[in-house]
């Protein structure tokens, strides 16, 4: 059975790393082994085995990943969230990586092909399943939620306040409270994250037994298709009517059965079990 070495940034709350160790230590046809790449001199070297590194590569010292390349091993990189915020310096950021492994896993088909236009190395997708801490209980409120940190969506504060949009930060202490609600995801084209968004926000919705509503945004397109019907426009013209819709439809108990039994395909797509055998399949052909 061959090593597989995951270096990833281990900090207290860091929920990339809780969600992505659930999936890595799963691939049980390797031998894993989960290691902060924060610590040079901890990391293994080993020989004809796999590193694959999650999201921070610019935190793991260059003369590291340089030995470990030079022991005739396949580096592989999960790229999750950006490091930049501006998207001229994002794709630079990512070429100059590229050159230093052997494949680069994105986070939908969309953000492949983008990659594919700058890249030339191999590259896949998996998507991203939601937090097992979360006590699915029957909690349901009324009200819209904006699940995770403000920058990583296009309303102001202000807008978030007009349209009764809450704010909620997950935490460690908090996570395993979130209801049952209207769960909420706006992010414009302008915006970086446009092109990388995982499927988190989406996940959590429908684990929870939440109404989704967002705009057309490429990883949104991929799973709920064109003719969602709880789309909001880019220009915010019918919010008030979605968010409206989407209340109706929590609020009728058959058209909330028919709404979580509609995207069930949805859910099962994007659960643990099959993000963890997106990541078999990537991995297989390094067995």
């Amino acid at each position: 059975m061959k090593d597989l070495i995951v270096l990833v940034t281990m900090t207290k709350d860091n929920a990339c790393t809780y969600l992505k160790s659930q999936v890595y230590s799963k691939l049980n046809t390797f031998n894993v082994k989960i290691v902060s790449l924060l610590h040079p001199k901890r990391i293994p070297i080993l020989k004809n085995s796999v590193y694959l590194i999650l999201k921070d590569i610019n935190k793991l010292h260059p003369e590291v990943l340089k030995i470990i390349k030079h022991n005739n091993n396949i580096i592989i990189y999960d790229l999750v969230d950006a490091f930049c915020r501006e998207t001229t310096l994002y794709f630079d950021k990512i070429i100059e990586y590229s050159l230093k492994v052997d494949e680069i896993i994105c986070n939908s088909a969309y953000h492949k092909n983008i990659l594919s236009q700058h890249l030339s190395l191999s590259l896949s997708y998996a998507y991203h399943h939601s937090d097992s801490r979360i006590q699915n209980t029957n909690n349901r409120k009324n009200d819209v939620f904006y699940i995770g940190l403000l920058r990583k969506q296009s309303l102001t504060i202000e807008q978030m306040k007009q349209f009764n949009i809450n704010s909620y930060v997950p935490s460690l202490r908090n996570i395993k409270h979130l209801v049952s609600g209207i769960h909420f995801d706006f992010v414009l084209p302008s915006d970086l994250q446009y092109i990388f968004h995982t499927t988190t926000k989406l996940a959590t919705a429908l684990y929870t037994n939440s109404i989704f509503i967002c705009n057309k945004q490429p990883i949104y397109l991929e799973l709920l298709g064109e003719d969602y019907d709880l789309y909001i426009q880019d220009d915010l013209s019918n919010i008030q009517d979605i968010i409206h819709k989407a209340k109706s439809i929590f609020n009728d108990n058959s058209l909330f059965n028919d709404y979580l039994n509609k995207y069930k395909h949805v859910r099962d797509k994007i659960s643990l079990n099959t993000c963890i055998s997106m990541y078999k399949c990537i991995l297989e052909k390094y067995e």
